[in-house]
């Protein structure tokens, strides 16, 4: 079994759905289960949420229950653009399972993310240039990669780009990676004792390597298209980049939350709005909601949002069928599954850019489809 630590649910979600679509069986846990026969098996953390501090308390509780289920090797997932704890975590899971070095390669050269020269690019723009300078929890202040990880205490952080250097290494190497063949570079020379943390790319190319004869074709799968859909935009990063747009170029209705009520303490949507989500879900079959970026006032807990939202879609649900949920933000989709009181989910489906249909353990009626905000929907998703 190959086990993925992911701070996040999209994160553990995107992880999985890339193992499924190379042919492994996954599924996703939000606590560790000994029990599971999936080859992959991406667990959830939910640290990203917290301090630096508690963040590394979290992990190295779960160490144990880590150990226990004797995987033949871990991935650290850890956001594209390094949001997060990323070198906190990675040194508090080097630390737990023994191994004296690892490899961040975060950047996605598959989706225009890219390192050159220790400095981060997306589609040719400085990190700080771009939206995620504006992200309401961790602010991209600097293209810098060595400054966006900060400094360790425990680490002797290395910057090399020759991956021959794996072998005699010790530390937290994060290389520059300007193409898919750079990941598939150091992917091919990796050591299983060595740390793996980074993104989807690094991890396809890892999987594709280690696991060649394990792998079943899946390519040309199908599914049932689902008769309802609702699409949950929790993240500030989709809206910001016209995601609201996007869903209505295909067709589908949007609603935004209103704002009076989500700064409210009200329990009850106000009718009028959820009576015309209602309608749209009865004529068109699918329907979009969200949070707008614009708020009137600053949102003091970076969480409600999120949480409000959550309590919007129980709402609806239990006023309107839903087949299928699509869902963005990695916080979104955590206090979902909460919702929805489940901690384990099979990958019933993955598309290309490995975003997974997860059936939740035990209400095998619904597909939940997890995505990190920053990537646009496929059309497979969102087209009638």
């Amino acid at each position: 079994m190959i086990l993925v630590l992911a701070d996040d649910f999209s994160g553990a979600a995107e992880m999985a759905g890339m193992a499924h679509f190379l042919g492994c069986s996954a599924e996703v846990q939000t606590a560790p289960h000994q029990s599971s026969s999936s080859q992959v098996v991406a667990i959830d953390t939910h640290t990203r949420g917290l301090s630096r501090q508690e963040a590394a308390l979290k992990l190295e509780g779960m160490i144990p229950a880590i150990q226990r289920m004797q995987a033949s090797w871990v991935f650290k997932k850890v956001d594209s653009v390094l949001r997060g704890h990323v070198l906190r975590e990675t040194e508090t899971i080097m630390h737990g399972l023994g191994l004296g070095s690892g490899v961040i390669i975060s950047a996605n050269p598959s989706k225009k993310r890219v390192i050159r020269g220790g400095e981060y690019f997306i589609e040719e723009t400085p990190l700080h240039q771009t939206l995620f300078a504006r992200d309401p929890v961790f602010p991209a202040k600097t293209s810098d990669v060595m400054k966006l990880l900060g400094a360790s205490d425990a680490l002797n952080i290395l910057s090399s780009q020759d991956p021959k250097d794996l072998d005699a290494m010790k530390g937290l190497l994060v290389p520059d990676v300007s193409s898919k063949e750079d990941v598939r570079q150091w992917a091919r020379h990796l050591p299983v004792q060595t740390l793996a943390v980074g993104g989807v790319d690094f991890f396809n190319a890892l999987l594709r390597h280690r696991n060649r004869g394990d792998m079943v074709n899946r390519h040309t799968q199908t599914i049932k298209p689902p008769l309802t859909q609702l699409l949950v935009c929790g993240s500030f990063a989709a809206m910001e980049s016209g995601r609201r747009s996007q869903c209505q170029e295909k067709g589908w209705p949007v609603h935004v939350i209103p704002f009076e009520w989500l700064m409210s303490n009200d329990s009850i949507l106000p009718e009028v709005w959820c009576e015309n989500v209602k309608r749209d879900m009865q004529l068109s079959g699918r329907c979009m909601v969200g949070v707008a970026t614009d708020l009137k006032e600053p949102v003091k807990d970076p969480s409600r949002p999120a949480q409000r939202l959550v309590e919007a879609v129980g709402q609806l649900c239990q006023a309107c069928p839903v087949d299928q949920i699509l869902v963005e933000g990695g916080e979104t989709a955590y206090l979902l599954m909460q919702f929805f009181n489940r901690d384990r989910f099979h990958v019933t489906h993955s598309s290309r850019e490995g975003i997974p249909a997860l059936v939740p353990v035990g209400m095998e009626s619904l597909s939940i489809v997890p995505k990190p905000g920053s990537y646009s929907w496929p059309n497979e998703f969102l087209d009638a």
